[in-house]
């Protein structure tokens, strides 16, 4: 599912844990560059998608395992020319030294070729990485509050991103909270909990359905 809106700056740096002027930096050097709205002067705000997130995350690993900026030029643009000759990202590794990309493609007896060659290898998944990036794209930024219907009764249920993990109460129910790895996980996990609690004068049947009623998950394009 593909971004609606993209992501600002801002938000890509707090989801991806890098700074602003790390991915203003990137961008000036043409290493990354937001695809949406680009660069225009000073005050433009730029735009990233998704599929950015996925060069944003492979520039930060290369960086975390000390390759120059040069390197993750190099990897970028390995994978673009990959990308424009039709390959898809599935089953891609991507392998460098210290100076250039061995191998970048979706054969594994070559990447393991390339691997067995080299000497202090850096190896990218990503088949993971991409994971990764749809995930931190679709993560909310804020709170999002949802309006669930139980046994004829209202609740209201708060659901915090985190980077990898919804949390999920019921203001019905203090002291009960549920967590997934999406905002529909914490909800079923938190409808499982209250179902399988201790009885409770307000809802006699406690195997019921939960239904959403409202909802600002369209807002941006979570699942559910």
């Amino acid at each position: 599912m593909a971004l609606l809106e993209g992501l600002d700056t801002a938000a890509v740096a707090e989801r991806v844990g890098v700074t602003v002027r790390q991915l203003g930096h990137w961008d000036r050097l043409g290493i990354v560059s937001p695809s949406l709205v680009p660069a225009r002067g000073s005050g433009t705000r730029r735009l990233y998608a998704e599929g950015d997130l996925v060069y944003v995350l492979l520039v930060q690993a290369v960086r975390r395992l000390g390759g120059t900026l040069d390197l993750a030029d190099a990897v970028v643009s390995a994978l673009r020319l990959f990308e424009r000759d039709g390959g898809g990202m599935d089953g891609v590794r991507l392998v460098a030294d210290a100076d250039a990309v061995a191998y970048c493609g979706s054969d594994p007896a070559k990447s393991q070729a390339a691997i067995e060659q080299g000497v202090a290898m850096m190896v990218f998944n990503l088949d993971a990485i991409t994971a990764k990036a749809r995930k931190l794209a679709h993560r909310p930024s804020r709170p999002s509050v949802e309006v669930l219907e139980l046994a004829g009764t209202a609740i209201q249920v708060v659901v915090v991103p985190a980077a990898d993990v919804f949390t999920a109460t019921a203001k019905k129910f203090p002291g009960l909270s549920a967590f997934g790895r999406s905002m529909s996980a914490a909800i079923d996990a938190l409808r499982t909990a209250i179902e399988s609690g201790p009885a409770d004068d307000d809802l006699e049947e406690r195997a019921v359905e939960v239904r959403v009623t409202q909802s600002g998950a369209s807002a941006w394009g979570g699942e559910w």
